[in-house]
């Protein structure tokens, strides 16, 4: 398995707890302002690198993970067996 789930639980006894989510996804010093797309609970309906309903996810995604749009990509196709980059990734110009 090239990853796991991310830790998302928060400690009531600890205010300056900082779980392995926030760390990367909710942390202004990787995107300022935050992408909504990361508030929790997630939504659903749609996949996080569709730049059309969640924009910014994918920069945001590729930062926090130090990883190239070829990475991303790869890990896309291996999960998701029907994901066309074309779909989701964003477009120059």
């Amino acid at each position: 398995m090239l990853y796991q789930d991310i830790d998302t639980s928060t400690n009531i006894y600890d205010s300056t707890f900082v779980n392995l989510y926030q760390q990367l996804f909710q942390n202004r010093q990787i995107s300022n302002p935050l992408v909504p797309a990361f508030t929790l609970p997630l939504k659903t309906g749609s996949q996080i690198t569709d730049p059309t309903a969640n924009a910014g996810a994918v920069a945001v995604i590729l930062t926090a993970c130090d990883i190239m749009q070829t990475d991303l990509t790869a890990i896309l196709a291996l999960t998701y067996p029907f994901y066309h980059p074309r779909l989701y990734e964003p477009h120059a110009g």
